[in-house]
């Protein structure tokens, strides 16, 4: 009897729902849209969950018995500092990212949001000419950096809608 791993048994039983046209039973696409990802959750009898996950890229499939935190499957685990406030703010939205404070001691990065009309978001790291991104050792010289891009005449770009907005995290 041929055996199946975990990730081709759920793929099989989510390509037989959707061939029967049984939609997922709960759904997430990250803050970015679906470009960035998307999950789908088909609950089973016993109680598991088939999960169908990933981008335009790449699709990946597991069986899970907890589907109450699907954007968890859009995250990687092994991204710390300022790209792991990216990969959060991209997936779960800007407002899930802590935003830093005066008495905060720890290094600083700064994240910018630009919004699109579509809707859609990006959200990078503030960086120099060169694209490296900055580093600030004290909040009052982040807060310094933004007061200065918001002094600045800003040319939108093809479908902005506005400014870009600015938030001092903490990457220590």
């Amino acid at each position: 009897m041929k055996t199946y791993t975990e990730s081709r048994l759920a793929e099989t039983i989510i390509s037989t729902m959707i061939e029967r046209g049984i939609g997922p039973d709960e759904e997430y696409t990250a803050e970015a849209g679906s470009d960035y990802g998307q999950v789908e959750a088909w609950r089973l009898h016993n109680g598991e969950y088939a999960i169908k996950y990933g981008d335009n890229a790449q699709t990946d499939y597991a069986l899970t018995d907890d589907a109450d935190d699907l954007a968890a499957w859009l995250e990687s685990d092994d991204l710390c500092g300022a790209d792991r406030a990216v990969q959060t703010a991209t997936i779960r939205g800007i407002d899930e990212v802590s935003e830093a404070g005066e008495a905060d001691e720890e290094p600083f990065a700064i994240l910018v949001s630009r919004d699109y009309y579509g809707p859609e978001s990006v959200t990078t790291v503030a960086s120099d000419d060169r694209g490296d991104a900055l580093a600030f050792d004290t909040y009052a010289e982040a807060r310094e950096w933004v007061v200065g891009e918001k002094a600045e005449p800003y040319y939108l770009s093809h479908n902005e809608s506005g400014r870009p907005t600015y938030k001092i995290i903490t990457v220590g």
